[in-house]
């Protein structure tokens, strides 16, 4: 692959993909001809309901499950609310009285936290934050221990988006079967429902429902070179949610409104393609992974060497080994990340200081401060890379990078005399 020196270098993949030239091709019918309302009676529109059939039937078959398990929605956060809310919407009509208990990570995402955290401060619920080690592994102890009799839902991320850990979803499931069975024997007891956001997940790991057990699921096209604003949210045979958008009924009245027939074709194919590509691109990807903590690890030696008031210049946040092959988040001492941010963007480099979908947060990482138990280590930055990237880029990249620290640790040196 042709690079140069001098093009701007895309490394915040975890924030959005392009839409690929495969996706784009089987979208494109459904903008113009195709157009049909799927709802309709007439036969154009049957060709619109088919397509909505075959992705649902596609992306069924690449998580081990039936069709009717498949939700599409607009969006990994309106999937990800439909299973917080929809939830604890119907165990309050059928525990009326009882204020159903919540728990989630310290680390997961907006769409999942800040939902929970606005529940509990109207009093809907009882909120259980579970904490994480400083590698982002969830405490399975505290799991245990915050299990009660009205925990109506747990929802763990399987892999987070910030800083690419991978959590245990299948022995956290374990636990919570073992205490369905331990507190109730063998009655059938619906309650505590597991739900995982599994979006920052989908391009890179297994999503067998046969075998992770978890009852929800949030899935979205927009990470895995898809479209935005759709996605999907699995539900186990069995359960019971109360919808959030109410009107004529369809997705199984879970999710009424007219289905956006190019985008639900547009994120299978995405699926599709992932699918088929996962175990490849997954390898590539972790061998520049490996390179670059490497190149970071080369690069902290050299300026704790050079700065004598540095104890340690890089921090890598979170596991090295058990997280996704496409992400290295660092934080980096005294300085903030918003500030790197931009300096990386001067010098034609995409990267972010956290989710995205966090921008209108004043205060630093939630995830970044968990992991320390500090906001110490909030200067922090995201690399995510995807299909185009090459080592080249990652060389620039972390040359940039020491260009940029060696500019602002002299400017610090320079204006404070107690360095």
């Amino acid at each position: 692959m042709f690079w140069k020196k001098n093009k701007r270098i895309y490394m915040d993949y975890a924030a959005a993909t392009p839409v690929s030239k495969n996706v784009l091709r089987v979208m494109e019918p459904y903008l113009s001809e195709n157009f049909h309302n799927p709802s309709s009676l007439y036969r154009e529109s049957l060709k619109s309901r088919e397509a909505i059939f075959r992705a649902r039937t596609d992306v069924a078959t690449i998580l081990g499950c039936q069709s009717r398990n498949i939700i599409f929605t607009a969006g990994g956060t309106e999937s990800n609310n439909l299973a917080i809310r929809g939830v604890l919407q119907n165990y309050k009509k059928i525990y009326p009285g009882v204020t159903p208990r919540v728990m989630i990570s310290a680390i997961e995402h907006a769409s999942v936290r800040d939902v929970c955290l606005h529940l509990e401060k109207k009093r809907e619920i009882i909120l259980d934050i579970i904490s994480v080690d400083t590698d982002g592994f969830i405490n399975m102890k505290q799991i245990k221990e915050s299990l009660h009799h009205n925990t109506a839902l747990v929802s763990i991320g399987y892999a987070n988006s910030e800083i690419g850990v991978i959590q245990p979803l299948h022995d956290i499931a374990k636990i919570i079967r073992h205490y369905k069975k331990t507190t109730y024997g063998d009655r059938d007891v619906v309650y505590p429902l597991f739900h995982t956001d599994a979006i920052a997940a989908a391009p890179y790991l297994e999503l067998d429902q046969k075998t992770m057990g978890v009852d929800l699921m949030s899935v979205s096209g927009a990470k895995m070179y898809g479209p935005k604003g759709i996605a999907l949210l699995y539900m186990r045979d069995g359960i019971t949610l109360e919808p959030l958008i109410l009107g004529g009924g369809q997705e199984e009245g879970m999710r009424s409104g007219t289905e956006n027939v190019p985008l639900i074709v547009g994120f299978a194919q995405s699926f599709v393609d992932a699918s088929k590509n996962r175990d490849t691109e997954k390898e590539r990807l972790t061998i520049l992974q490996k390179h670059f903590f490497q190149s970071i690890k080369n690069l902290d030696i050299f300026l704790v060497n050079k700065y004598k008031f540095l104890s340690q210049a890089i921090t890598v946040n979170g596991s090295e080994d058990n997280r996704l092959p496409n992400n290295v988040n660092v934080s980096v001492q005294k300085l903030l990340g918003e500030q790197l941010v931009l300096e990386f963007d001067v010098r034609g480099i995409m990267v972010s200081s956290r989710s995205a979908c966090d921008v209108g947060d004043t205060e630093g990482s939630h995830v970044i401060a968990a992991l320390h138990n500090s906001d110490e280590h909030n200067g922090s930055v995201r690399f995510t890379f995807g299909k185009e990237t090459i080592k080249k880029d990652i060389d620039h990249v972390v040359s940039v990078f020491q260009q940029i620290l060696e500019k602002m640790y002299s400017t610090l040196v320079r204006f404070d005399d107690t360095l």
